[in-house]
């Protein structure tokens, strides 16, 4: 071999004596350039997609952005519902078939277009972080909007003859050729758990027109039965008690929930919503000083995101202010959702839960507030029977020494943290 020419063979002894290694060349070259900018290659693209409004985090927000609107998010939910044939007092007679299927709307079919931009991203071609963005945006969208679901069954099974994939299938068709970390697993399976579907407590919220979303049906309400479904560890997988607190969370979202839900057994529900939550937050050890850390790969696979999500909108939107002062489950009723409010002030459960911890915070009293309560509080104080609004309810710096008392969270203040 010549010393003009640019490959140099260098052979291993041992074992391996038949592997060659190629020292120079301009493969080799092409190679270490490639690995040695491969980083930065994949940095621009990403700044290329962020800047360009492209990828699977952008996508989802679209989405929310399209459905931000509550009466247009009603309507669309509703109409999906109408598209999935499902029977129910409202819709008795499920469609047969394509041909009685009725014409969907331009907002219905501009949805689906949207929800297609976020699964393309969900394919094993994709890089694995991008792969993992769409996963955790399939999960949020499936169970935030309820009856979404159904796009995305559609858009898997476009131009196919054969029945939607199972969940098994679509896991193997999206999961990259070796193995992810344990978060991207987890997201994966869990996607494909909501998209396919339907398990037992999918069938019970698809099966309610969302308009309805707190009636009584069967005598209870789709947030008592959802709620016993988190509870019960026995009956349930765990996946399927995840999937019930994110139905949970984006069924407390709507206001039409609490305009149908406020007029029965009040008590009952703010006693519900406050007890799973600090459920959820036991179960987590949240509360408890007894491990210093916090291992993200412990917790990972128990879905923090989706537990912050029911706890803020738990505490958003009950209308505490509703509870009768002269009603002897009031006082319980207020301890409870007091209970809940300390437990989300520690530390371990601000690190866990940010927006959650974030919102109970508010609810406390002030130090500069705390003995200025004037007339106009107390009066605002008084039962009265419009539905809340669809953001925040009100804060704690709204409400009588007597029932912060009751509460057990007077004169707490910033002191409050760090002390339970």
């Amino acid at each position: 071999m010549s010393q003009s020419q640019a490959l140099a063979i260098i052979p291993i002894d041992g074992p391996s004596e038949l592997v060659r290694v190629i020292q120079n060349g301009p493969g080799m070259h092409l190679n270490l350039a490639f690995s040695a900018g491969g980083v930065y290659v994949e940095a621009a693209a990403r700044k290329y997609a962020k800047l360009f409004g492209s990828g699977p985090v952008p996508a989802t927000k679209a989405i929310e952005t399209f459905l931000d609107d509550s009466a247009k998010r009603l309507a669309i939910l509703d109409e999906l519902f109408v598209l999935r044939g499902c029977s129910t007092a409202e819709h008795s007679a499920p469609t047969a078939g394509p041909r009685n299927a009725p014409k969907r709307s331009k907002d219905v079919v501009a949805l689906k277009k949207l929800c297609e931009k976020v699964l393309k991203y969900a394919r094993s071609s994709e890089l694995p972080d991008t792969q993992l963005s769409a996963f955790k945006g399939i999960v949020m969208l499936t169970t935030r909007y309820i009856g979404i679901r159904l796009l995305f069954v559609e858009l898997l099974s476009s131009g196919k003859r054969t029945a939607p994939p199972s969940q098994s299938d679509l896991a193997r068709s999206w999961r990259q050729g070796s193995p992810g970390d344990k978060e991207y697993d987890f997201f994966l399976d869990y996607a494909a758990y909501c998209v396919t579907g339907p398990d037992e407590i999918t069938v019970i919220v698809e099966s309610l027109k969302p308009s309805s979303f707190g009636d009584f049906v069967d005598s209870s309400c789709v947030s008592e039965r959802l709620s016993n479904w988190i509870n019960n560890t026995l009956a349930a997988t765990e996946l399927s008690r995840l999937v019930a607190v994110r139905y949970l969370a984006g069924i407390l979202e709507l206001p039409s929930f609490w305009r149908r839900r406020i007029h029965n057994d009040l008590h009952t529900l703010t006693d519900v919503l406050c007890l799973v939550s600090i459920r959820l937050i036991e179960d987590l050890a949240a509360d408890s000083e007894k491990r210093n850390v916090i291992v993200i790969d412990d917790l990972v696979m128990l879905d923090l995101e989706g537990i912050n999500a029911l706890i803020f909108v738990s505490l958003d939107r009950c209308p505490l202010r509703e509870l009768p002062v002269e009603n002897i489950r009031t006082a319980s009723s207020l301890a409870t959702a007091g209970k809940l409010i300390k437990r989300l002030q520690t530390d371990r459960a601000i690190a866990l839960f940010p927006e959650a911890s974030e919102r109970a915070g508010k609810f406390l009293p002030r130090p500069e507030t705390d003995a200025a309560i004037d007339a106009t509080d107390i009066e605002s104080m008084a039962p009265h029977h419009e539905p809340p609004p669809a953001q925040s309810t009100y804060d704690f710096n709204n409400l009588t020494d007597d029932i912060l008392n009751i509460m057990g969270v007077t004169g707490a203040g910033k002191g409050l943290v760090g002390h339970l």
